[in-house]
């Protein structure tokens, strides 16, 4: 019965009116919506919500108030490569708010199951959180689906923003950034969006 309702309830998210994709975060990438995946009760069925984190955690709450109370999260992160590499100055329509990218993460950070951009063309891109304009960003480097935990991806957020923070008068208040991980297909962008 809970899966029912549960399919039910994510399938009038996606077809309610005024819930559009979000903007890139490079001009040339395809957005898609994110797709959580994973479960809401400990030894429960996997189950799949789309949006946000901040929307999926919303959704799930709706179902199961206390989630992600007995749920235990990995916090895996990918072997770094000769590829790995932090770029500052891209990712969003510009810099983000560091305090609301730290929410994001937060969010990130508390949710089990893992986070995933369907596959597409090379580049496609998932926005996995954002408030107040600060978004970020999993993306496909080679068009095939990734699926990585949540967890592990506000670990990877964390360090970009830390890594490409500014702001003036010595305050580090912004941030905007790309971290790569080429042997994995995937990077994460943390900067500004329209939310």
């Amino acid at each position: 019965m809970l899966n029912r309702i549960a399919i039910l309830f994510v399938g009038l998210a996606v077809a309610l009116p005024g819930i559009q994709l979000a903007a890139s975060p490079r001009a040339d990438a395809p957005v898609s919506r994110m797709i959580w995946r994973g479960q809401i009760e400990a030894g429960g069925p996997e189950m799949n919500f789309t949006g946000t984190v901040q929307e999926v955690v919303a959704q799930i709450r709706q179902i199961k108030p206390d989630f992600p109370a007995g749920l235990k999260t990995t916090m895996p992160l990918p072997n770094k490569d000769d590829g790995h590499e932090v770029q500052c100055g891209v990712g969003g329509s510009g810099t983000a708010d560091v305090s609301y990218i730290n929410d994001g993460i937060s969010y990130l950070h508390g949710i089990p199951g893992n986070c995933v951009v369907g596959a597409g063309n090379p580049g496609t891109c998932a926005r996995i959180s954002c408030s107040y304009n600060s978004g970020i960003w999993l993306c496909s480097e080679n068009g095939q689906e990734v699926l990585w935990p949540c967890s592990a991806l506000g670990d990877i957020a964390e360090n970009d923003c830390f890594t490409c923070q500014g702001g003036s008068g010595g305050n580090n208040n912004w941030c905007r950034g790309r971290e790569k991980w080429p042997a994995n297909n995937f990077h994460v962008d943390v900067g500004e969006d329209s939310c």
